[in-house]
């Protein structure tokens, strides 16, 4: 994973990984099933803690205020000497990955790359109501997270310190299968269930993610010349990251 895409261009990012996916579903599934991305209108109730992240940052106005005389008879009323803008809630386009059987349109699959805005606040305590009125209904899910910051969707002591997570469950089962991924790892193939006897479809993550990387031609846009977003990087990842940065520069020179 490249965490400069954790940024500004997640929006793009996002959308481009559900098409890309989407895309490779519909090439590989038979014909009793259809691949659509599904969006939906999810409100960011704390839009200040992605404020320079993924939001234009709020600017604060300072005034210089004059003292009143001190013969005058009247008190003076004095202006603030700050002005501090109201950050109202921001909605955000979430897109998903639905599979359904053709014709009835039945839910067999929901695949969810995991947005910052599903990590904090109300987007994740309605993001896990909504995760598990699916699997009470029967239906296999997917969840790519590839943002760092924000709460993990899925919460367990054994579950590793890693930045990234990529979670199936299937429809029926109690337990979830859990593929922790470090910032220098490959990202996984990630089985995605279907109906019955029909074998599991596969999703080359990395590759995926490699091809979007390409076609976005993000690099260009970030330049890598400042930290990536927030939470720090360890010694160890800055270490990682710092040979990668060099690489993708001696191959894109300016």
């Amino acid at each position: 994973m490249d965490p400069y895409l954790e940024g500004w261009l997640w929006p793009d990012v996002h959308h481009r990984l559900a098409t890309a996916i989407a895309d490779h579903l519909a090439r590989t599934l038979r014909p009793a099933y259809t691949v659509r991305i599904e969006t939906r209108l999810v409100e960011d109730d704390h839009p200040e803690e992605e404020l320079g992240i993924m939001y234009p940052d709020v600017h604060v106005r300072a005034r210089v205020t004059e003292d009143a005389p001190a013969s005058s008879a009247a008190v003076a009323v004095l202006e603030a000497p700050l002005t501090l803008p109201l950050i109202a809630p921001t909605t955000v386009r979430v897109p998903s990955i639905r599979i359904r059987m053709a014709g009835t349109r039945t839910l067999v699959t929901s695949i969810e790359i995991v947005s910052p805005v599903n990590k904090r606040g109300a987007g994740l305590n309605k993001f896990r109501d909504k995760w598990r009125q699916m699997h009470r209904a029967g239906v296999h899910l997917v969840e790519i997270d590839l943002i760092r910051r924000g709460k993990r969707i899925f919460e367990h002591r054994e579950l590793p310190a890693v930045p990234y997570l990529i979670t199936v469950t299937r429809a029926g089962r109690p337990a979830t299968e859990a593929w922790p991924v470090e910032l220098e790892g490959r990202l996984p193939v990630v089985p995605i269930p279907l109906l019955g006897e029909d074998p599991d479809a596969e999703v080359d993550l990395q590759r995926i993610l490699d091809y979007v990387s390409d076609m976005g031609r993000y690099g260009n846009d970030l330049g890598y010349d400042g930290p990536p977003p927030p939470p720090e990087l360890s010694k160890r990842q800055l270490a990682w990251l710092k040979e990668r940065v060099a690489a993708w520069r001696a191959a894109n020179p300016k």
